[in-house]
């Protein structure tokens, strides 16, 4: 008779989990990416297996630049339909400007988010600063488009298409009941009562959640044990494939600190 083996892998590191998820906002050590970047695979631009920064054709269903008059320059965005989180609920268009728009806002630095990206978009000094309600520079267009315009002091620039790359944060996870983000027209902001002191704690349990966490990569993390630093992680059913359409075979990896020794 055939012996059966189990389908997985054990990933031994040296450098041991701390269990922050934080989308590296806060810290950002290997054996921690190592595991965001298994759970979260479903930005705009992604970069291939040489380093080159593309347009991710799995998650964007077009893209399109434009030089404004001022200096500025426009990057617009049309997801895919069908994009869903790992328990199946769907990705909306507000979820892919919310991560920006929190590192926009002068509550992410309360929170100890380390972030200028501010500087980068119009009007994200002046909603940091708190002399602006809304980031005029991201608009929410339809259901399924928004545009980030960046400021005219950070172009030209190489590798500019980076300006265009975005991921979902699944803000019900994040920031609680009430929170949203909307665009009336003027620009992206959040609704409700969303300051450091009322939003402080989701975020922070948001950051460390292992259970039950909202993720859109090729693998779900199933549990992380404290105790022996060990991350496990399962095949996400409902990842649609990375930037050429690849899906994960693997069925089960495990994350371990490991000695030298």
């Amino acid at each position: 008779e055939e012996p059966t083996h189990e389908n997985s892998i054990i990933y031994a590191s040296t450098t041991e989990l701390s269990g922050d998820w934080g989308r590296a906002l806060w810290t950002n050590n290997a054996s921690d990416k190592l595991v965001r970047d298994l759970m979260d695979d479903y930005g705009t631009v992604v970069s291939d297996q040489s380093g080159e920064y593309l347009i991710n054709p799995t998650i964007v269903k077009e893209y399109t630049t434009t030089e404004n008059e001022d200096g500025t320059k426009t990057f617009t965005i049309t997801l895919n339909d069908g994009l869903v989180w790992n328990n199946g609920d769907p990705i909306t268009v507000e979820e892919y400007v919310a991560e920006t728009l929190f590192c926009c806002s002068k509550v992410a630095a309360d929170l100890g988010v380390k972030s200028t990206v501010y500087l980068t978009f119009v009007g994200g000094q002046e909603y940091y600063d708190g002399t602006a309600t809304t980031v005029s520079g991201l608009r929410i267009i339809d259901d399924h488009t928004f545009s980030a315009t960046v400021v005219a002091e950070k172009l030209p620039y190489f590798y500019e298409i980076t300006y265009a790359g975005f991921n979902p944060m699944h803000i019900k996870s994040w920031f609680g009941e009430g929170i949203t983000v909307k665009d009336d027209g003027e620009g992206c902001y959040f609704t409700g009562d969303f300051t450091a002191a009322t939003v402080g704690d989701q975020v922070n349990t948001a950051r460390y959640a292992s259970d039950n966490r909202r993720s859109a990569g090729p693998y779900t993390l199933q549990s992380f044990d404290k105790q022996s630093l060990q991350a496990t992680l399962v095949i996400n059913p409902n990842y649609a494939g990375n930037f050429e359409g690849q899906k994960p075979s693997i069925e089960k990896i495990v994350v371990t600190k490991t000695e030298d020794a």
